[in-house]
Order: C-alpha cells, then sequence, then structure tokens
C-alpha cells in the first residue's frame, strides 16, 4: 500500500533525526518515488526537513500515451467496493505486471496530477524538480504546471527520465549543487 512506504520514509527520517542526530534532511526521489516523499512531508510537517529534490516528478495517472486503462481502474474500484482482496494483475506507471489486491492498485492509482499539486502546496516546502529535456513522462503542461505552484525546475539537456547514457554525471553535479544551496 502507498501508505506503507510513506511510513517507511517516516521511519528512516526518524532514523537520521535520533540516531544520527542529524538536524536538517533533505528528501530526494525519483519519477513516482517522489510521491510518497510529498505526502510524508505534507502529513508530518516536521523543521528537519528542509528541501525536496524530485528527480523526473511524475504521477502514477499517466501511462505511455495517455491516463490509466479506464475499465482497469473501473474493474478495480468495483473490486475495493464489493470487499475483493483478491490478487488481480494491472498496470502502474512503468510497470506492467503489477500483482496486487485492488485496494493497493487504487492506493497508488489516485495520484493525480492535482492531488500531486495540493500536497506540495500542503508541504510548504521548497520542492525542485530535476527534469531530463527528453523526459517524454515529463509534459510541458505538467511542468508548467509544476511552475505554478513555485516549483523550480532544473533541466538537464538530452537527459531522458532515467538519466541514463551520459547524462548521470549531468544528474549528480545537478544534485550536488542543489545541496549546496
Amino acid at each position: 500500500l502507498f501508505a506503507d512506504d510513506v511510513a517507511e520514509v517516516g521511519f528512516w527520517t526518524r532514523w537520521l533525526a535520533t540516531k544520527k542526530n542529524t538536524s536538517a534532511i533533505i528528501l530526494i526521489g525519483h519519477s513516482t518515488g517522489n510521491v510518497q516523499l510529498l505526502a510524508y512531508a505534507s502529513e508530518h510537517n516536521t523543521e528537519l526537513i528542509k528541501k525536496i529534490i524530485a528527480i523526473s516528478l511524475v504521477e502514477y495517472e499517466r501511462e505511455f500515451g495517455g491516463k490509466h486503462n479506464q475499465n482497469q481502474y473501473k474493474k478495480a474500484q468495483q473490486r475495493f467496493k464489493n470487499g475483493n482482496k483478491s490478487l488481480n494483475k494491472y498496470k502502474l506507471s512503468y510497470c506492467n505486471n503489477y500483482v496486487a489486491p485492488a485496494a493497493a492498485f487504487l492506493s497508488f492509482a489516485q495520484w493525480s496530477e492535482d492531488k500531486i499539486l495540493s500536497t506540495i502546496r500542503a508541504a510548504k516546502l521548497p520542492v525542485t524538480v530535476l527534469a531530463g529535456e527528453a523526459d517524454e513522462r515529463m509534459s510541458a503542461d505538467w511542468r508548467d504546471r509544476l511552475q505554478q505552484e513555485s516549483v523550480v525546475i532544473r533541466s538537464v539537456q538530452g537527459a531522458n527520465h532515467f538519466f541514463n547514457d551520459a547524462h548521470e554525471f549531468d544528474l549528480y553535479d545537478t544534485v550536488a549543487k542543489e545541496l549546496r544551496e
């Protein structure tokens, strides 16, 4: 479940604060993993978290070329409504074979662009998004919507969603610069 992932962010945040005596935490995530960081920060307003660096921030709702398969989503909602806890195969973001009960699938699939934007507002933290200019998952419209919420966008020329090939060093340099600031 999505809530379990958010709880794990909390576990590691508390571990840093108590076991490592950390006084400032910057959360860094990639792709849909950023959503859990944002959810945690919005639900647990701690002064320890100073910033979120979100690499290739996208929502679970988007697939290649569009939104969830509406038929899949409706079937999951019906299974959940009927109390059906059986395992089913779903497509969720890059995972073509996400096998889970409907409740687990829906806990992730509900995270639309609108929900992410409201969560950014609730977190009340600086958010910087590092985006590859060749990332087809981060549309220009999505980047514009993020900037309207005062999210800083740092683009890396030529990089794709995963910053692979020759762009991992550009990603490293950009993250290092964000950490220094």
